[in-house]
């Protein structure tokens, strides 16, 4: 595993040791080096704070502090790598990173959350779930206990906070489906569903405009099936029509219009055979929607739908009413400390449950 990292040490200690053999004082002069390095990692400056730190351990390696800063050096230059890391060649240039921080540091946290962040990034769950074991078993570091339990319930976010892997149980536990995610660019490239057995249910590529706003997409069935969806805007970037498919053929599409005030607007589905079917009026608010009227062509209400937010602008809460004003479903919707979404739970207007995404406590 460290084979490379071991033979560009042995490398760097030869050299170091001609040099010092010049009559010069080691151990002062890995402190010096220490010192630069120690500086250089907190600029960050990871590539010299890796040459400083190698060259003092080639000069003393017994001030411990040149093992671990080099191990905190590759770390560094591994996490900045994996942010940008698109293609699985970088990613293997950022976890081999990971891996010269192990060889030097075995108790180094950071360095194994970014080893199985690489795998998830990859799409190897299993690897990554084995990689935070040991790293916890090394460690003691909670972060990897609660990697390796979002692992385990499949719902599993990478170091930039893109979700990889979503799941989807019954209210007895069974799992439903699952999606697994790609990205390019920090930003969704494609989309997969499966079934509970693992066969591949569908999948759409996502594009975007010179905006940087979805030209394709997707849109999610009850049963977890995922069907295309392509996105139509206006002069100001507001989507002003949305096509469905259902099961791969053109199905339903929407055309949005706009009020002067941006408070209110309106949303009529027609059927691919350009029948209207519904008009919606929708109320916005600070955060976004607040609520949804659903009416039939001759104006009767068929169901209202209310978005409710915290403090903090996240919908926490979706309710689904019907004409009469009776609750028929409802979602309650969680997120971290951190404000990042984790999962939510539906309902039955009873109380009873439909569907839990995980990720969240119960």
């Amino acid at each position: 595993m460290y084979k490379r990292f071991t033979a560009i040490l042995c490398a760097i200690v030869l050299v170091i040791t001609s040099v010092a053999g010049c009559g010069q004082t080691s151990a002062i002069q890995a402190a010096e080096l220490i010192s630069l390095g120690e500086k250089f990692l907190l600029e960050p400056d990871y590539e010299q704070a890796i040459v400083s730190f190698l060259q003092a351990i080639a000069l003393d390696p017994m001030n411990p502090r040149g093992q671990t800063g080099a191990s905190d050096a590759y770390a560094g230059r591994g996490k900045q790598m994996i942010q940008s890391a698109e293609t699985d060649e970088a990613l293997d240039a950022a976890m081999a990173d990971f891996e010269a921080a192990l060889a030097l540091e075995e108790a180094n946290a950071e360095a194994w959350l970014g080893l199985a962040d690489g795998h998830i990034r990859k799409g190897e769950y299993a690897k990554a779930k084995e990689c935070a074991e040991t790293g916890l078993a090394a460690t003691g570091d909670t972060r990897l206990a609660d990697m390796i339990v979002s692992i385990g319930e499949g719902n599993i976010f990478d170091s930039s906070g893109n979700r990889r892997r979503t799941s989807v149980y019954d209210s007895a536990g069974a799992l439903l489906y699952y999606h697994d995610f790609n990205y390019k660019a920090n930003r969704q490239s494609s989309v997969r569903a499966f079934d509970a057995g693992g066969g591949l249910l569908s999948q759409i590529n996502i594009t975007y405009n010179a905006q940087n706003a979805p030209l394709q997409g997707y849109r999610t069935d009850f049963d977890g099936y995922i069907d295309k969806a392509e996105y139509t805007y206006d002069a100001e970037g507001r989507i002003i029509r949305i096509n469905y498919h259902y099961r791969g053929a053109p199905a339903d599409y929407t055309i949005t219009e706009y009020g002067s005030n941006g408070d209110q607007y309106t949303e009529k589905t027609y059927s691919a055979q350009n029948e209207l079917q519904t008009h919606s009026v929708i109320d916005m608010g600070q955060y976004g929607r607040l609520r949804e009227n659903i009416y039939a062509l001759d104006g009767t209400l068929l169901a209202q739908h209310v978005n409710e937010y915290d403090e903090n602008g996240r919908n926490v809460k979706w309710l689904e009413y019907d004409g009469d004003g009776s609750l028929i479903s409802y979602m309650e919707i969680y997120y971290d400390e951190s404000g990042q979404y984790m999962g939510n739970s539906w309902y039955d207007g009873d109380g009873s449950i439909r569907q839990l995404e995980v990720g969240h406590e119960n």
